[in-house]
Parts: structure tokens; C-alpha cells; sequence
């Protein structure tokens, strides 16, 4: 399951304290709701920029053979050392990468 981002707790605290100022604090449990979701979302900023101070956003993938997307010139990957080496998904025929655990198009797992 994916965590939620700190910028949406931030956005939804603020705007929960300014729906509840806007009710005229006749529900003053959502400003304090809101409030605690704001503190989540910058402690999770915080923790993001603390824990990733200083790392590149860089990401570099390696594969044993090319990956041409379909459609695409293949040049040379038609020489049997590359042709082997290239994966389908069995279910919608995409083509993905060998070290590939479940299809980037249909989610398919494939090992």
C-alpha cells in the first residue's frame, strides 16, 4: 500500500482548519483534526528532507539486453544473443524487461 505524500496532509489539514473557521467554530473538533493533519504533513516533510538530505534523484536502470518499446527501430536486437534474452507478458503480450517480476502495462505477475 502506498504511504500518503506530506504534501496532501498539509494541503488537507490547512483546509480542514479553514472549513471549520468558515463553519464559525461550531465544529471545533475539525480544526483541531485539522490541525494534527497539518503537523503530520511537515513532520513527514521534515523526515523526507532530513533522511534525503544530500541524494541525487537519479535513477539508473541496467538490463542484460536493450529494451526496445514496440514499434520502435530495433537496429540489431534481431541477433539470436538478444532475441532470446527478450520477454512477453502471457497476458497482453507486452514486452518486458527479463529481471521484470509483474508487467509494467497489465500487472501481470511473471515470476
Amino acid at each position: 500500500m502506498a504511504s500518503i505524500p506530506s504534501w496532501l496532509w498539509l494541503i488537507s489539514g490547512i483546509a480542514i482548519i479553514f472549513f471549520s473557521k468558515y463553519m464559525g467554530g461550531k465544529v471545533e473538533i475539525f480544526f483541531w483534526a485539522g490541525l494534527v493533519f497539518a503537523i503530520i504533513g511537515l513532520a513527514k516533510m521534515l523526515v523526507g528532507y532530513i533522511t534525503h538530505k544530500g541524494e541525487t534523484k537519479t535513477e539508473e536502470i541496467r538490463v542484460g539486453a536493450p529494451f526496445y518499446p514496440s514499434g520502435a527501430a530495433q537496429g540489431s536486437a534481431s541477433s539470436p544473443s538478444q532475441t532470446a534474452t527478450m520477454r512477453f507478458c502471457p497476458r497482453c503480450g507486452n514486452q518486458v524487461y527479463p529481471s521484470s517480476y509483474f508487467c509494467h502495462k497489465c500487472g501481470l505477475r511473471l515470476r
